[in-house]
């Protein structure tokens, strides 16, 4: 054993010393594991061990290269996913309660948009459409998922691109619900100085859009934990291709499409649920 480390009761090597024996320690002819990859999987237990959403809405904040390494280990499971779309559905729930409450308040309605009132409960069709529309859409993206990482020479299983879908999901709403008091605080500044009416909508609009903003967080969330996989298969077989850069050109053509359809989505079905006449005008008077 090297000079310097030190043995336990039950021969175990004390864990303040292992960055100094791990060299002399190791067998003749293995290598040294990465600084990194031990990290990755002191950081990554914990996490799997426990699966709290409370833990995942902490990972996610504070250290999101975990739940990447996580995922990249294996360590997607159903219960790991309802979790995370658990953590989406509140979060576009909360925007959409704020959203609707203030243009409740507001009573500036959009002409292109069915009227929102809590008093007739036509507030409730934005808030299910944007719940619905915003999983649904990244649903019909799942099989791109899995055939850009495949022509970009990946091997992921389908199971672990829904966790990533739904962890790219999940960082959307938590970066929604944190630049959300902005908007709520323009707004009611708006409502309380009596901004003119063009100006309340073009606050309601601005709020409309605010989870397409905070989706590109979820994007490079997305691309981020499929670079984890590609390098992890890099470095655990020589004989993996994987173009990166071809792989993160396909997130961004992901991202341009799903920013095109989702709102589509969500304007259909709001207007469709309140029996406004904008989905028909949409579809071509069907």
């Amino acid at each position: 054993m090297p000079s310097g480390c030190s043995v336990s009761g039950k021969g175990e090597i004390a864990m303040n010393e292992v960055t100094s024996c791990v060299t002399g320690a190791l067998p003749v002819g293995e290598a040294a594991p990465a600084a990194s990859s031990l990290a990755d999987r002191d950081t990554a237990v914990p996490i799997a061990a426990s699966v709290r959403t409370l833990d995942l809405v902490e990972a996610l904040l504070k250290q999101p290269g975990q739940v990447d390494q996580l995922l990249a280990g294996g360590g997607a499971t159903l219960e790991l996913v309802s979790r995370l779309l658990a953590i989406t559905l509140v979060g576009f729930t909360v925007f959409g309660l704020a959203l609707t409450t203030l243009m409740s308040i507001a009573d500036a309605p959009l002409a292109w948009l069915p009227p929102v009132r809590w008093a007739d409960g036509s507030a409730l069709w934005p808030i299910l459409a944007y719940d619905v529309s915003v999983i649904a859409a990244c649903g019909l993206c799942l099989p791109s998922f899995y055939f850009y990482n495949v022509l970009a020479g990946v091997r992921i299983a389908m199971t672990d691109v829904v966790a990533h879908a739904a962890k790219c999901l999940a960082r959307s709403a938590l970066v929604l619900v944190g630049i959300l008091p902005l908007w709520v605080a323009l707004v009611f500044g708006e409502l309380v100085f009596g901004a003119h009416v063009s100006d309340l909508r073009a606050g309601q609009a601005c709020g409309l859009l605010l989870p397409f903003f905070a989706g590109l967080a979820g994007v490079l969330s997305l691309r981020r934990g499929f670079a984890v996989v590609a390098e992890r298969q890099r470095q655990h077989d020589d004989g993996v291709v994987v173009r990166a850069q071809f792989l993160g050109r396909l997130m961004g053509a992901w991202a341009a499409v799903w920013t095109a359809v989702t709102p589509v989505m969500i304007y259909t079905l709001w207007t469709r649920l309140a029996g406004h006449p904008g989905a028909a005008l949409l579809l071509g008077g069907r």
